[in-house]
């Protein structure tokens, strides 16, 4: 079972915004051709019922293309302020299935090793992190499956819930570190590879 090793809320100071260094924006390397993590999470999504009837995934850059803008505004401030980390570290393919994370630390003290960094920016009300497990599925088997693709196995989410908590409170920033099993990344891998033929190719 993976192990939380912390979940806390971010409060950016008056230093975190002036200590932000300009990103050096990677070199354009086209998404490749063929079946990707997402591609194949969406379709699993729409099978299984984690998308209720009718509802979308809100990281569909066609169907939403302003939270999409949002999501690369925030990404890219986030890693802004953390000029160790690599941003966008490439693409990553094994098994004829391709992978994006957003960001890799190669080392972290509190988790004691490299971390694979993600970022997301949603209208979702502010969650635990075992609300997000029953919540977002299609989060956890992402960050399960970087973490089979880079060889890396904890992550980082860094979720901006630009509504807070629905109730005035404004934007609001948690961080969730996640140690997983070697299981549970190996058990994301062999559902992507049973669903691998359903996703629709890029």
């Amino acid at each position: 079972m993976s192990t939380l090793i912390y979940e806390r809320d971010v409060t950016l100071q008056p230093s975190d915004l002036e200590g932000r260094v300009t990103l050096s924006r990677p070199a354009t390397r086209p998404r490749s051709s063929g079946v990707h993590v997402s591609g194949i999470l969406q379709a699993i999504a729409i099978e299984v019922g984690w998308l209720k009837p009718g509802e979308r995934d809100e990281d569909n850059e066609d169907e939403y293309p302003m939270r999409w803008a949002l999501g690369v505004m925030w990404e890219e401030f986030w890693f802004s302020m953390r000029p160790t980390a690599l941003w966008q570290p490439g693409e990553a393919t094994k098994d004829g299935i391709s992978g994006n994370c957003d960001g890799i630390t190669e080392w972290d003290r509190e988790a004691g090793g490299s971390v694979i960094e993600e970022t997301k920016c949603t209208e979702l009300k502010i969650r635990s992190w075992e609300e997000l497990e029953q919540d977002k599925k299609m989060w956890v088997h992402q960050l399960r499956a970087y973490c089979y693709l880079y060889g890396i196995d904890t992550t980082r989410l860094v979720a901006n819930y630009y509504r807070g908590d629905w109730r005035g409170s404004g934007p609001l920033v948690r961080e969730y570190l996640v140690k997983w099993t070697e299981k549970e990344i190996n058990d994301t891998w062999r559902m992507l590879l049973k669903w691998r033929d359903k996703a629709v190719p890029e």
